[in-house]
């Protein structure tokens, strides 16, 4: 990814793909399923690292201006950041370190059989997200801390559709309307992220060249999203969340399965 790569391949595109990664992330999660095969088909001769760290450093961005705009709307929840974000930032760390050793393909059925259970409880559910179904405190704060946890694991050892499952997850098993749900969702797919990008920056796999335009076209397409989502409703959330599931699961079968090269 050196200056005459930069030059030579179609940086518009991968820019314009940026925005619209930054756009979906911002409404259901899985941006990463748009701008890291986009790069990979950019830049295929550059080192996967360099991909993921370059791609985590413009989607941090434009997740945090993400959450920024839903919180001005739907407050974030801080005791479910505090119990939910610690245990993921730590655990996306050891995932990391774990993938050195545990190839992440052994997970990989394992994750499409959960996000297909995951599709078809939200198709049935119909008000899924619809409204808020206060928990007790004390379970409220066990479970943020359970699926803190195992999501922050999966972040840092397996990574797509990190925010989905979140997102889910604070609905389901938190009781928040999916709007709600977002606010925090993306705190604390900021606070994973920013755990993994320390260790790209201090590797040096972060091109900035490219990280810096892509950042700037993320955060747009963030703010965008956010802004739609917001207007939109709990109805347009769902709909979208669905889509977005069902591509991650498409993605996850083409990756284990090695279909086609850079999706």
């Amino acid at each position: 990814m050196d200056t005459v790569s930069f030059l030579e391949y179609s940086t518009w595109l991968v820019l314009l793909f940026t925005f619209l990664a930054g756009f979906v992330d911002a409404i259901a999660g899985g941006g990463g399923l748009i701008s890291i095969p986009v790069l990979m088909m950019a830049f295929p001769m550059a080192a996967m690292p360099n991909i993921i760290g370059t791609n985590r450093f413009s989607s941090f961005l434009g997740t945090l201006t993400a959450a920024w705009q839903y919180n001005k709307n739907h407050k974030a929840n801080l005791q479910i950041l505090l119990f939910a974000g610690v245990p993921a930032a730590l655990m996306a760390a050891i995932g990391a370190w774990c993938s050195h050793f545990i190839p992440s393909d052994y997970f990989k059925p394992i994750v499409i059989v959960i996000l297909l259970l995951v599709i078809i409880f939200s198709l049935f559910k119909k008000k899924f997200g619809h409204e808020s179904l206060p928990h007790k405190k004390d379970n409220v704060l066990i479970l943020a801390l359970c699926f803190g946890t195992i999501i922050g694991f999966y972040n840092g050892l397996i990574g797509p559709g990190t925010g989905t499952f979140l997102l889910f997850s604070l609905v389901t098993f938190l009781g928040f309307n999916l709007i709600q749900a977002s606010a925090t969702a993306k705190f604390l797919n900021v606070i994973v992220d920013v755990s993994s990008l320390f260790y790209f920056l201090l590797a040096g796999s972060v091109v900035f060249k490219l990280a810096i335009p892509m950042a700037a076209c993320n955060m747009l397409g963030g703010y965008i999203g956010s802004k739609i989502a917001i207007a939109k409703g709990n109805q347009f959330i769902r709909y979208f969340f669905l889509l977005i599931a069902f591509c991650l699961v498409v993605k996850l079968i083409i990756n284990y399965y090695n279909l086609i090269q850079y999706f």
